[in-house]
């Protein structure tokens, strides 16, 4: 496909006719958590500055002032650090830290940066730029580098349950639910997210 697939999906499940007829449905302060291998906050679509030296350069391990949360992905956690692997003995042990920056490869790298584009990516124009609306009928494919997500406006969440090497199984997520379901931990649920993708 020569394409990013959201240019094609979101648009044939009716994304796009939604946003214009129905008035602001585009996610507005609707807090999702997406619980996989982290989100690559520095990507455009995001709120990041969408160069791959300002990815390069970030450690994952540790937040550097400035860099997260962004105006996008508003907070998260790293259940198991890069290098965790729960099919390998000696990486089976979670090493868990506050950044929940995805890795881009190997798999499951990257993983959890498309499903959050999928579900809320602003969009990034063919020039590299953040994409900031309108969002309605009138997007043309052409003008995108990577199309919108269905709900453009979302407040996501980075719960990153998978490392850097391997994919397959993971024994955090009950961890990153509840998390979802207390994100500050004091016991009082009022501040749980709305969605969790798991």
């Amino acid at each position: 496909v020569d394409e990013p697939p959201t240019l094609e999906s979101v648009p044939w499940v009716g994304a796009p006719e939604l946003w214009q007829a129905a008035g602001d449905v585009l996610g507005r302060n609707v807090r999702v958590g997406v619980i996989d291998s982290g989100i690559d906050y520095t990507h455009a679509m995001f709120g990041g500055s969408g160069l791959v030296e300002d990815y390069a350069s970030n450690d994952p391990s540790v937040i550097e002032p400035g860099t997260f949360p962004t105006a996008r992905v508003l907070g998260g956690y790293d259940f198991v650090g890069d290098d965790y692997d729960s099919s390998e003995p000696g990486l089976d042990i979670p090493v868990p830290d506050e950044d929940p920056l995805d890795c881009q490869s190997p798999s499951p790298g990257g993983h959890g940066t498309h499903v959050a584009g999928i579900v809320g990516g602003g969009g990034v124009t063919a020039d590299g730029s953040a994409y900031q609306g309108p969002y309605d009928v009138t997007l043309d494919p052409a003008a995108f580098e990577v199309g919108p997500g269905v709900a453009p406006a979302v407040d996501l969440y980075a719960l990153k349950v998978f490392g850097c090497v391997a994919g397959g199984t993971t024994s955090v997520s009950a961890l990153a639910l509840e998390w979802a379901a207390d994100p500050d931990g004091d016991g009082v649920l009022d501040d749980r997210l709305d969605v969790g993708n798991l």
